[in-house]
């Protein structure tokens, strides 16, 4: 499995991923690609924010590219653009939940438009299939429900691919002795770039921010008058460097904010789990878990996860103090959210299932795509990219350098933007060894298990 970079020598491929986000997809996109691979196939990953990057990138062939998630014509533009020629699309869709604001507005970035509708759709269950249907149009022949593969790596028949708590702690120097707790951040919008803040995104993000601001004040407090824990902040993949988070860094050796693996590694072998919003209350489940809900706002009917409905929230700093003596505490939503969610299950593998849908997508007689006639640095403009949370056009740093005439807010803000950029890619870069040594444990855990 190749990482596809702007100068390597292989220019073609019978399946190529797009990879935005490095903690959430990588893995996934490894256990299915070592598995198309092992049927013959040849496959290759590129790291979503690289063209914007590296200017001289040219695009590879691809039979089928695996989308990470397109919506609009303009994102599915932007992810043809990094292959040549003719090709299929599977759209991965790496994000399935939804508020009920995204299920029944006209100006959702959700809803699917336009050729979109053309492209297979996998999805994780009948939530999701659902939305395709009745609320996108999409033809049912197009969706194909699978289940979340990422859920995989949390099956029994992947035991063993994770580090042990020994291993994981060494490695990043976590006393063994003390509970570990650890927050999943989902606060990507707090210090978002202001040129690429979405309008429809303006009251979610008023309320991340002051959400974000009172549960650090609430993480300041609790390490003010303990230091037998250790405290790991797990920021959101789309999350920038945060100055209060730095700030409780530098004041605290037992508060730890980490970037790295995935957020299944540090909930298999953390104590106590705190979420405000995030979607990985699903990974919590499946790896047979329990957390806490932080919600110190309250959060409208209309822009709440559906998933993270009727649950129980801590909303007092006294209720956060009193979970640390919890014993057995109950999981904070109904499991019939789960459920409508996903339709994963203890006996299957999804990602068999996904290599089943690539092999017929492949040799099937599927609706065939042409890539604009647009690197992906030039006329980015055009394509004002609403496929991620982030919710804003990726513009390129030729762009940036290019425009002369602006005013000091504006070269501000574009400063501002590049410099996110160049963060996401770091964040999100990956190298052939890091691809090599996943597979080595994928590999390992399948000769182990029983399947």
């Amino acid at each position: 499995m190749d990482v596809i970079t702007a100068h390597n020598k292989k220019r073609e491929y019978d399946f190529v991923f797009v990879c935005e986000s490095k903690v959430r997809e990588l893995e996934s996109c490894c256990l299915i690609g070592q598995e198309l691979e092992n049927r013959g196939y040849s496959v290759g990953i590129i790291n979503w924010w690289m063209p914007q990057i590296y200017l001289d990138y040219e695009p590879v062939s691809a039979k089928v590219l695996m989308s990470h998630a397109v919506y609009k014509d303009e994102s599915l533009n932007r992810e043809l653009s990094y292959v040549k020629g003719k090709t299929k699309v599977i759209n991965m869709q790496w994000e399935q939940i939804y508020s009920e604001k995204e299920l029944t507005s006209n100006v959702s970035p959700w809803k699917m438009e336009g050729n979109v509708k053309k492209v297979i759709h996998l999805s994780w269950g009948k939530e999701n299939h659902d939305k395709l249907v009745n609320y996108d149009s999409i033809p049912e022949e197009n969706i194909k429900v699978v289940g979340a593969v990422s859920m995989d790596f949390l099956n029994l028949k992947l035991n063993g691919y994770f580090l042990s708590r020994e291993e994981l702690f060494d490695k990043y120097n976590i006393p063994k002795d003390k509970k570990v707790c650890l927050f999943i951040s989902s606060f990507s919008l707090v210090d978002l770039p202001k040129n690429s803040q979405e309008p429809e995104f303006r009251e979610f993000q008023e309320l991340q921010v002051k959400s974000h601001r009172e549960i650090i004040g609430w993480i300041d407090r609790l390490l003010n008058s303990k230091n037998d824990i250790t405290f790991i902040y797990r920021p959101h993949p789309a999350e920038a460097n945060n100055s209060a988070v730095l700030n409780l860094e530098k004041k605290y050796s037992n508060f730890r904010c980490i970037r790295d693996l995935s957020v299944k590694q540090w909930i298999i072998t953390s104590d106590v789990i705190y979420n405000w919003f995030s979607t990985s209350i699903s990974e919590i489940y499946f790896a047979k878990k329990t957390c806490y809900m932080l919600r110190p706002y309250d959060i409208r009917s209309e822009i709440e996860c559906l998933i993270l409905k009727d649950g129980n929230y801590i909303t007092k700093y006294e209720e956060f103090i009193k979970s640390f003596d919890d014993i057995e505490p109950e999981f904070p939503i109904p499991k019939k959210n789960i459920s409508y969610t996903y339709c994963n299950n203890e006996d299957e593998l999804v990602y068999r299932k996904i290599a089943d849908v690539a092999e017929e997508v492949i040799t099937g007689d599927c609706c065939s795509f042409t890539a604009p006639k647009m690197h992906p640095n030039k006329d980015v403009a055009k394509y004002k990219l609403k496929n991620t949370k982030i919710g804003k056009l990726v513009v390129s740093i030729k762009h940036f350098i290019e425009r002369n005439e602006t005013s000091d807010d504006e070269k501000k803000n574009n400063d501002e933007y590049k410099h996110y950029v160049e963060e996401m890619y770091d964040n999100n870069d990956f190298t052939q060894s890091e691809i090599e040594k996943i597979l080595g444990r994928i590999d390992k855990a399948l000769s182990n298990s029983i399947q």
